[in-house]
């Protein structure tokens, strides 16, 4: 399973994650799946703190997003 089919079966069963995609082959992904152009992409080889950056920049433009699930969910 892809990970754009993981994150259809779960939108299918709750609210909408919070997602952030990694890939060797982000922009040809873009395409074979037809994903939204600003889906976030993390392009591999990434270092923690690029990691970390992406994280916490992506929850922070999520915050306040009312379709956005929680741990809690």
């Amino acid at each position: 399973m892809s990970g754009p089919q993981l994150v259809a079966e779960y939108v299918a069963t709750r609210r909408s994650p919070v997602v952030i995609y990694m890939s060797g082959y982000a922009d040809d992904a873009l395409v074979q799946y037809e994903l939204d152009p600003r889906t976030v992409f993390l392009r591999k080889p990434f270092t923690p703190a690029t990691l970390a950056r992406t994280v916490r920049a992506t929850l922070d433009a999520a915050r306040g997003r009312a379709d956005v699930g929680t741990a809690a969910d």
